[in-house]
């Protein structure tokens, strides 16, 4: 798979809601409940929480933009830019999935969210692909879609 990692602002709506469709809006509330609680009772780990589940984090700050269905801007800060590359990516990828592959995708950030480590595992495979695609590289989310025990097959162009 070769996608366009280049992202339209006009379809960014588009992408937020198939990227939260994955998991629900449920499941981000009880990340971000649980997340809040744990700064509230240790106000220490803001920091750690900010650097270690960045996107949960960020993805917090957005959250009532997102709901109240606000137009959507450019990403002005390193975490925003983070967070809305991944969406994109996430949303274009599930779109070329198989539905068996957009189940495991699926599971994978639900188990993301209901687990300590977060889904900055989940980040990072999705950081390499668009790195390899934006390079000429063909990459097959081969784990993703059950075909194989590696997470990507990389071709090159």
């Amino acid at each position: 798979m070769h996608l366009d990692t280049s992202a339209d602002l006009s379809k960014m709506t588009t992408h937020i809601r198939r990227f939260v469709n994955l998991t629900g809006w449920k499941r981000w509330e009880r990340r971000l409940a649980s997340l809040q609680q744990q700064v509230k009772d240790n106000p220490f780990l803001e920091g750690l929480f900010d650097e270690r589940y960045r996107l949960e984090w960020e993805m917090g700050r957005q959250y009532q933009l997102f709901l109240l269905g606000k137009k959507v801007r450019l990403p002005d800060y390193d975490h925003e830019i983070a967070l809305f590359s991944f969406i994109v990516m996430v949303s274009c990828v599930s779109q070329r999935l198989s539905a068996e592959g957009r189940n495991r995708l699926s599971g994978m950030l639900r188990s993301g969210l209901d687990a300590k480590h977060g889904i900055a595992s989940v980040e990072f495979e999705f950081i390499i692909a668009t790195h390899l695609m934006q390079h000429g590289f063909d990459v097959e989310f081969s784990d993703i879609e059950g075909e194989s025990r590696f997470d990507m097959l990389v071709d090159g162009v």
